[in-house]
């Protein structure tokens, strides 16, 4: 299982004055509930947590989930300003899913996702993995548009058993990246591109 890849990741990730540190269940998420206002949690399945003990005990579950994950903790010049994740695929030992990308305001549109992502996408790679997996509301045309930047190509969608904020149901538009020349490609852009 996909397993021994989120093994194989590092604990830190780093590009110039970004870094994305690896979330345990005791890091500290009070500065990231500060950074991450109402409209980040606009397509999250159950919406905002109400304080930062309602985050932590998300990001513990997910954690803790199986498949597994890596969650890391996304800070730029030292300040939290984000969070994402690597998650095993429970069937395709080489496949990773990057998603779950919960970025403040403040970053939208800087070129800081794209940063996120290439670290994320190179790292992927050499832990061995051969394709990556994304995933978004389908109305989110926003993250679509992201993930499309990155060069993966749509791959269907599908109907979840979650709930949007709104009480619809969500529908997942779906991603695929192949990674062959990946670790090449995919180095860190300079900031602000």
């Amino acid at each position: 299982m996909g397993a021994r890849l989120l093994s194989n990741l590092p604990a830190e990730l780093t590009d110039g004055n970004l870094r994305l540190d690896a979330l345990t269940p005791d890091t500290p998420v009070e500065p990231l509930f500060a950074a991450l206002d109402e409209r980040v949690w606009e397509h999250v399945p159950g919406g905002r947590p109400t304080d930062s003990g309602e985050l932590r005990a998300r990001l513990v579950r997910k954690l803790l989930a199986d498949p597994p994950c890596r969650t890391w903790l996304v800070l730029l010049d030292g300040e939290v300003v984000g969070t994402t994740s690597h998650f095993a695929d429970p069937v395709d030992p080489v496949v990773l899913e990057i998603g779950a990308t919960y970025m403040a305001p403040a970053t939208w549109g800087t070129g800081l996702n794209a940063r996120v992502k290439a670290l994320m996408i190179s790292a992927a790679a050499s832990a061995g993995a051969a394709r990556l997996a994304f995933q978004t509301d389908e109305r989110n045309e926003r993250s679509a548009r992201a993930i499309r930047k990155l060069g993966a190509r749509p791959v269907g969608s599908r109907l979840e058993a979650v709930l949007r904020p709104d009480g619809t149901p969500r529908t997942s538009l779906l991603f695929q990246l192949d990674l062959e020349g990946a670790s090449a490609h995919f180095r860190s852009p300079a900031p602000g591109t």
